[in-house]
């Protein structure tokens, strides 16, 4: 039991050193060096216990390592051969060690534990959000949003979204289980401070993650509740907008354009994407070399790659960019088997509470996936995005693999029940006939 307990510590110890590097006075002891320390302890724990490559007994575990072998294979050709070696192999790392640790999470926690492995980072982002001194606000484009402790307001808002399957489950399960009034009541002032937090950010991103997140929710609800929820949503964003008409264009400017002059929606990504096309095309079939810019050709060796390159705005591009078309057709197929793993476990979960934690997981890989579209995290190894990403799949996929366990059980005990049945049947008809 005190390995158990120490590899779950480990696991979300990782999971905050990766985190909190963007959250002022946590990043005193978990910085872009100390990470890494995280890092090759879980690494190390879970090559000790033999369970390093849980990953691939996954049915996406093959994709998945073809892609990481084809970014590494890119180090042979690119134009900065040791950043691209280093940046694929912490990929591989990463990736593998944070996909395993989620489904030793879900074999060791079961129950109500299991998104327990994010309530860490739901207590840093209250931290980094409701604790910054002087307002945490920064001026732009006519509009002011809130930072808090982070360096950037789409920090705090990838934060904020990572923490809504927590709150979201804990306030399904609070009504759901009819617990004490104070539970529900925690339950959803929290989602009411997340969706604040969002809100005063003005994260487009974010939102994005955080709506895919909230649908998948939604969707697994039953059809009764399906009908409270949007009754409840209608009446609610009927009444605000009555009382305050301001609202809709403030939710316009703030959110969609998130400008107070213009209407160009993608204004603030536009350079960047055009720039990022632009290299794109030069990535032809083999690619630049993962984690490389195109016309970059110098790096000082460093534990982090921030001072190289450009912001690419968008993970297809980059993906094209890095690794060919070769590359983007490898990562499209590991997207595409991950959803078919992840749905087939929806499916074959038993019980109404697996399918809500697994939808919520589903959602929230979903979400990252379409907030990568404008952060390009996916060619960034360290970054917060990249660690919450690779271990919701982990627990994710260990969910999915557990629901079909326990189907595949419930279906043998109703054979041997029928089967059982048939017996006594047949020995009454003989008893009878005797």
């Amino acid at each position: 039991m005190k390995r158990v307990a120490f590899g779950g510590i480990v696991f979300s110890l990782t999971l905050i050193a990766f985190s909190a590097v963007g959250v002022k006075y946590l990043n005193i002891v978990f910085d872009t060096s100390t990470r890494w320390i995280f890092l090759a302890l879980l690494a190390s724990v879970l090559l000790l216990r033999g369970q390093q490559f849980f990953l691939f007994t996954s049915r996406f575990g093959p994709v998945l390592g073809l892609y990481f072998l084809w970014c590494l294979l890119t180090a042979l050709w690119s134009l900065v051969p040791l950043l691209s070696f280093m940046k694929a192999t912490a990929f591989m790392i990463i990736a593998v060690s944070f996909v395993t640790a989620g489904q030793v999470w879900v074999q060791t926690w079961k129950g109500e534990n299991t998104l327990g492995y994010l309530l860490p980072v739901v207590l840093m982002t209250l931290f980094a959000g409701l604790f910054a001194p002087g307002g945490g606000g920064v001026e732009t484009e006519g509009l002011t949003i809130y930072r808090g402790l982070t360096g950037n307001p789409n920090y705090l808002g990838i934060l904020v979204a990572s923490s809504l399957p927590y709150a979201l489950l804990l306030a399904y399960r609070s009504f759901r289980n009819d617990r004490p009034p104070w539970v529900k009541t925690v339950s959803i002032s929290l989602i009411g401070a997340l969706v604040t937090l969002l809100w005063m950010s003005g994260s487009r991103s974010a939102t994005l993650c955080a709506l895919v997140i909230s649908l998948s929710f939604f969707l697994s609800l039953n059809q009764s509740k399906q009908v409270t929820s949007i009754i409840v949503a209608i009446a609610l964003g009927a009444g605000a907008l009555l009382v305050a008409p301001e609202i809709e264009r403030g939710v316009y400017q703030r959110v969609v354009v998130k400008s107070t002059s213009g209407s160009d929606i993608f204004f603030s990504r536009r350079q960047t994407w055009d720039i990022s096309a632009v290299a794109a095309e030069q990535g032809e079939i083999a690619g630049l070399g993962y984690g490389a810019s195109a016309g970059a050709t110098s790096f000082d060796w460093s534990l982090t790659s921030n001072r190289y390159g450009r912001e690419k705005g968008n993970t297809v591009l980059a993906v094209m960019e890095e690794t060919g078309v070769i590359g983007l057709a490898i990562y499209v197929a590991a997207i595409l088997s991950i959803f078919t793993e992840l749905f087939r476990g929806l499916r074959r979960c038993p019980d109404s509470e697996g399918r809500v934690e697994l939808s919520l997981l589903i959602g929230f890989i979903a979400g990252l996936i379409v907030q990568s579209m404008f952060e390009a995290w996916w060619s960034s190894p360290g970054s917060v995005e990249s660690a919450l990403f690779w271990s919701a799949l982990g627990v994710a996929s260990g969910l999915a693999k557990r629901g079909a366990e326990e189907s595949s059980l419930s279906f043998i005990e109703r054979d041997r029940l029928v089967d059982v049945s048939a017996d006594l049947v047949g020995r009454r008809i003989r008893t009878g006939s005797d």
